[in-house]
């Protein structure tokens, strides 16, 4: 087959630790998942990361992101209401 027999041996040694890693990742996007519905959709991944702490699972916030944007799931930013200024009813004149 043309394999280095280190090679073998390396991929026999790490299978296991690829297989509870993977194990563990997806354990982490179930919860991210849980999460986000239980919230309605507004934690982006910054709040995700806080309540992953919580939770007792600390990673970084690009890991969050990364697992968030395999998931397809992103924050629902609502837009904010902007106070229009109208017109003044009656405009006096400047005696002073």
């Amino acid at each position: 087959m043309k394999i280095n027999v280190n090679a073998y041996y390396f991929y026999i040694k790490n299978i296991t630790k690829k297989a509870k890693k993977a194990q563990e990742k997806q354990k982490i996007q179930s919860l991210i998942k849980q999460i986000y519905h239980t919230n309605h959709g507004t934690p982006g991944y910054r709040m995700m990361r806080d309540e992953l702490i919580k939770h007792d699972f600390n990673l970084s916030p690009n890991t969050v992101y990364k697992y968030m944007k395999e998931l397809e799931i992103s924050s629902i930013t609502r837009r904010k209401y902007h106070y229009n200024k109208g017109e003044a009813h009656v405009v006096f004149a400047d005696l002073l």
